[in-house]
């Protein structure tokens, strides 16, 4: 697994240098607005593919985060010792692991929402399905933790991430309200909202 989570990340870091170059040269010809449509295009494309799978350990976050702090600056026309948490708020671009959170929690929301598909039935069990009366996990819509008993199939897997993005999003009280009565399209919009926030006050 490590083999080839290692080659998956190489091969995405090539694409992304080289899309992150074609950037560099396509930015002195086309408007702003036309460059950030290109930027997800042949860049964001690459890198959100399948990250849900792949991008949940801090080492391929911390590698494309490195290119993706980069790319940002050269569609700014930014300098390496510029800050990038302005340049994520101003291109309303989500950083990546973020990217991969918000993919996270609206995994589990699918699952709150009887949306997702029924192979997937069995990968989250809230509190109210365990205890059959008002506990404080089961009032506010939260996913009991399963056992894990390794890091590859337990703390850095899929469902035990997802768990704890969407308990942890539940803590939020600006985001409570959304999670539990919003729309898939309404809950992304509050949470990337709140996240360009942040970017601008950090």
């Amino acid at each position: 697994m490590k083999t080839y989570l290692s080659k998956v990340i190489t091969t995405l870091k090539q694409k992304l240098n080289r899309n992150a170059g074609l950037l560099s040269k396509i930015r002195y010809y086309v408007s702003p607005q036309l460059l950030r449509t290109i930027y997800f295009a042949i860049f964001d494309s690459h890198m959100r593919y399948a990250c849900q799978v792949w991008g949940q350990s801090n080492i391929p976050v911390t590698e494309v985060t490195k290119i993706q702090n980069k790319t940002l600056k050269i569609i700014n026309f930014k300098s390496r010792e510029d800050p990038c948490n302005p340049l994520y708020a101003s291109s309303k671009i989500l950083k990546f692991k973020d990217l991969i959170t918000l993919n996270n929690s609206m995994f589990v929301f699918d699952k709150v929402n009887n949306i997702l598909p029924e192979a997937f039935s069995e990968y989250f069990t809230s509190f109210h399905e365990i205890h059959h009366h008002n506990t404080r996990g089961a009032l506010e819509q939260k996913i009991n933790f399963p056992i894990n008993r390794t890091v590859k199939y337990g703390s850095e897997s899929i469902i035990t991430r997802s768990i704890r993005d969407w308990n942890k999003a539940l803590d939020n009280p600006d985001l409570h309200s959304s999670i539990v009565n919003s729309k898939r399209n309404v809950l992304t919009k509050k949470i990337c909202e709140m996240l360009f926030n942040f970017y601008i006050e950090n």
